[in-house]
């Protein structure tokens, strides 16, 4: 339960610091909602049909506060779609994250390299507001990464792993990245979380081809080590060699 530390400082500095738009207001209390489920769930194990649930209602309330993604056409379709895949994206980044906490410092260190990319690009585009809600985010996981990496003295658990990656898909669904061209503002948060989507998507493709899943509750229930970092190790790294070697390749996404 060690994301507790993360939940707290952050949410400590959000709210000794700045002002809640309505936005932030959503990001929160979806944030929090996962969080919760998450502390439940590492003290009594919950069903992951629990959990994906929770989720979705995480989602619902942060969408109900305006944060959602915007790149359809204003139709009765297009603002369905929207929704839709809004809760695709923040469910799936959120679990994403969590599948990447297998290894000592692995997801705390990626979201942090992660919100510093948003962070550039946030100072970059004029916006201090979502800037500050990165930088934010970046010192949370630092001062945990301390005693998260190997050898780790506190882990993040389904509290911190959860709560970070919605945290994050929360941040890049707010971001107005490239109002002028649609094509970046959608591309840009798919790249710099490109690692945790390659993983999510590869992994589910992999299993159903190879019969491990025949159905999306074997799918949802599952858990295998056959993720980007588990097979890194398989083909000899280290596991600190496989952590750091996937902090680079999210940091030249990120400068990319």
């Amino acid at each position: 339960m060690g994301g507790l530390a993360i939940y707290v400082s952050y949410m400590m500095t959000i709210f000794f610091n700045f002002s809640f738009s309505i936005e932030l207001k959503g990001v929160i209390l979806g944030g929090t909602i996962v969080m919760l489920i998450g502390l439940l769930d590492d003290i009594k194990r919950l069903p992951a049909t629990w959990k994906l649930v929770s989720q979705i209602v995480a989602a619902a309330a942060m969408m109900a506060c305006g944060v959602k993604l915007n790149f359809l056409p204003n139709t009765w379709w297009g603002n369905g779609g929207e929704l839709v895949l809004t809760v695709i994206w923040m469910v799936g980044i959120a679990n994403a994250v969590n599948f990447f906490d297998g290894m000592d410092g692995l997801a705390t260190g990626l979201t942090a390299i992660s919100a510093l990319s948003f962070f550039v690009v946030a100072q970059l585009t004029h916006q201090s507001y979502l800037g500050y809600l990165t930088i934010a985010l970046v010192g949370s996981c630092l001062g945990f990464l301390k005693f998260n990496f190997k050898p780790a003295s506190i882990f993040l658990g389904d509290t911190g792993s959860t709560f970070l990656g919605f945290t994050l898909a929360g941040i890049a669904v707010m971001g107005g990245w490239a109002e002028q061209n649609p094509k970046v503002a959608l591309s840009l948060p798919i790249l710099v979380l490109s690692v945790f989507i390659f993983d999510m998507v590869y992994i589910s493709f992999a299993r159903v081809l190879n019969g491990k899943v025949r159905s999306f509750k074997e799918w949802v229930e599952y858990t295998g080590k056959d993720h980007f970092h588990h097979r890194l190790v398989s083909l000899g790294l280290s596991e600190i060699q496989t952590v750091l070697l996937i902090y680079l390749i999210t940091a030249c996404l990120g400068i990319g």
